[in-house]
Order: structure tokens, then C-alpha cells, then sequence
């Protein structure tokens, strides 16, 4: 895999400065900056690997991560009890959630996946709804998606997947047990929701109670110390790479 070249990476580097300005609601997140800065921003790094994971799936597009997989994942269970994937940054968390996805969506279960980081613009989900500030989108009802919110701050965030999640409760709620197909969402930076001292009611009222309604989850964390406990002691199935920091 070669390193991209340094134009690329630039202008990569300036499309995360302005994503990241335009979540913020910095009235000045159209100008552009210096070089220097971007590097001093951390910008140009993780253009650059976001630029080099990018080029990775490519070259590896087409193939069936499920065969010859090297762990076991068990999809009655994940639909019953949940599932926790944790790691340090890198590591291939949405790389595997991916996987687990594919698993889910070949049984015809609907899935949907809240994206903060773009990093699900590549899946096997065909829709692909790119959320902006104060848009009114309603998803279809039994339709899979990929929800980019990249563009919403923290706080439109979580009101954005609030809103899908208690909506679709409710909904589910009023059906027939005949009438419901299993639903698992995926949480991406599920410490931004659900952490230690900050709890989405909504999402513990889904992970508590939503198996009953045929509704189940992935959460994706970095750290497990970062998650509230209440959803931990209710996952089925954990999933952990890299979570110690090298030493010398």
C-alpha cells in the first residue's frame, strides 16, 4: 500500500478542518488554513489515515469477510443479548462491526448505523443518508441505513439518534409480535451517549427492555472503563483489541 501523495492529503486535511468547523457552527469555518496549521491541528495525520484506510478497503473490496473468519460471532445470541466491540483507535473496531453487520444484514434483519466519522460510507448498506444541521429526515420504517451525522455537533448528535431510537420503540411497541422483523442499531462512539455520567435514556430503555420487541445493538467504544456498567452487564458477546498502551 503506498502513502498518498501530498496534494491529497491536503485536501483532505482541509475538508476535516471545515467538517469539524461547520459541526462546531464557527461562522468562520470557510476560511481557509495554513499548512502549518492543519499539521499543528492534527488534520494532515489523520487525513493521511483516513486516506490510507481508504485506498486498504479498495484493494480489499469484493471479498467475503465472513469466510474463514478468525473469531466466532453468534448471531442468535447477538440479537438476544447485544454486543460490545472495544479498542484503541485503529485497531479495526468498525472494520469488525462491519463483519458483524454483514452477519445481521444477510438474515434480512434491518439494520442502522449512527456514523460520526464517515467511516461507514463503505458498507454493504445501499442507503446512505447524510444528516445535516435542522433536517427533518424520516427514515423508512423497515429500511437499513447508514446515518452519516458528521455534520451535526455532539448535542444534534445524540438528539438525532434519540429521536430514530425512541421513534422506532414506539413504533415497534404498537405492532403485532408477527408484525416485527429483528432491528439492531449500531452505535459508533458509544461513550458520547451512554458513558459513566452521561446516559441517553432512550438507548438504556433499548438495550434493557428492546429484545422483548424483537430491537437489538452494537455499541463501539474505545474503552470499556468509558461505558456505562448498566449496558455492559446486559451485552452477550465482547469484542477487544488493543486496549494496552505499549511501554518501554
Amino acid at each position: 500500500m503506498t502513502t498518498p501523495n501530498r496534494k491529497a492529503i491536503i485536501e483532505k486535511a482541509l475538508e476535516l478542518f471545515h467538517n469539524e468547523r461547520a459541526r462546531r457552527g464557527d461562522p468562520a469555518f470557510d476560511t481557509n488554513p495554513e499548512v502549518s496549521e492543519l499539521r499543528e491541528g492534527g488534520y494532515v495525520s489523520g487525513a493521511r489515515s483516513m486516506l490510507m484506510t481508504d485506498q486498504y478497503r479498495s484493494q480489499i473490496e469484493g471479498k467475503d469477510y465472513t469466510e474463514n473468519l478468525d473469531f466466532a460471532f453468534d448471531v442468535e445470541l447477538g440479537l438476544k443479548e447485544g454486543t460490545f466491540v472495544s479498542g484503541g483507535r485503529g485497531c479495526g473496531k468498525s472494520s469488525l462491526t462491519k463483519t458483524i453487520v454483514d452477519m445481521f444484514f444477510k438474515h434480512g434483519y434491518v439494520v442502522r448505523i449512527f456514523d460520526n466519522s464517515q467511516v461507514w460510507r463503505s458498507s454493504s448498506i445501499a442507503n446512505l443518508a447524510v444528516i445535516k444541521p435542522y433536517s427533518n429526515f424520516e427514515p423508512q420504517y423497515n429500511e437499513s441505513y447508514v446515518f452519516d451525522i458528521s455534520l451535526l455537533s455532539l448535542e444534534q448528535q445524540k438528539s438525532f439518534i434519540e429521536n430514530i431510537v425512541d421513534n422506532d420503540f414506539n413504533y415497534t411497541a404498537s405492532l403485532n409480535e408477527n408484525e416485527r422483523n429483528w432491528r439492531i442499531y449500531v452505535f459508533e462512539e458509544a461513550e458520547l451517549l451512554i458513558g459513566t455520567h452521561d446516559q441517553s435514556k432512550p438507548i438504556l430503555r433499548l438495550v434493557a427492555s428492546g429484545r422483548n420487541l424483537s430491537l437489538s445493538y452494537v455499541v463501539v467504544a474505545q474503552r470499556f472503563a468509558m461505558i456505562s456498567t448498566n449496558l455492559i452487564s446486559l451485552c452477550g458477546q465482547f469484542f477487544l483489541g488493543r486496549c494496552m498502551n505499549k511501554t518501554t
